[in-house]
């Protein structure tokens, strides 16, 4: 199996995609933005929920995870990518985060286990990971909006390998990246 590497907007399905690889295949998840969401968590600001409502990052986390929090409540998203992009990038360099997902990457080759990267935003994820072999997939779902931060505007569906379509069908997603993770994808 390839080792793959996902792009898309917000809310396209890319972890769930991702999910049906590790469940079904083995294959080791690897997420530029768990060390992100860590940090996130060990600082755990408060959150503006609403008119006159505050609440502490970690109580919104654990009442709704990861996913309903950026969704329910917008500064949640707005904070991660300040801490992401304006905080450890423009710190650290372009690379803090890529440094630390390449660690891991080596860790699960060195046993042996595919590896999926479920959260490629910026040039130089996608170019590390390209050369490295990664097969790059765009997880496109209508209705999806292209974002207006720098993390979620880098990249488009023309700088992947392939394209594959989410339409609300969580077994056609995982068709068409199975295929393309084994090496059995039919161009049209």
């Amino acid at each position: 199996m390839n080792d793959i590497a996902l792009m898309g907007r917000a809310g396209a399905g890319k972890d769930t995609a991702a999910a049906e690889l590790v469940a079904r295949h083995g294959y080791a998840r690897v997420a530029f933005a768990d060390p992100l969401k860590a940090m996130a968590l060990a600082v755990d600001p408060w959150i503006e929920c609403g008119c006159y409502e505050r609440r502490r990052l970690t109580e919104i986390v654990n009442a709704e995870g990861w996913d309903s929090a950026k969704r329910n409540s917008p500064e949640v998203r707005r904070f991660l990518q300040r801490l992401g992009l304006e905080g450890a990038r423009a710190t650290f360099g372009e690379n803090a985060w890529l440094l630390l997902a390449l660690r891991e990457i080596g860790a699960h080759r060195e046993a042996g286990r595919p590896v999926v990267v479920t959260d490629v935003r910026f040039r130089n994820e996608w170019g590390t990971l390209w050369n490295l072999g990664f097969t790059t997939v765009w997880v496109d779902r209508p209705g999806i909006e292209d974002g207006k931060h720098a993390s979620e505007a880098e990249l488009s569906a023309s700088d992947a390998d392939f394209r594959i379509t989410n339409d609300g069908d969580p077994a056609r997603l995982y068709e068409q990246l199975t295929r393309i993770a084994s090496n059995r994808y039919e161009y049209p």
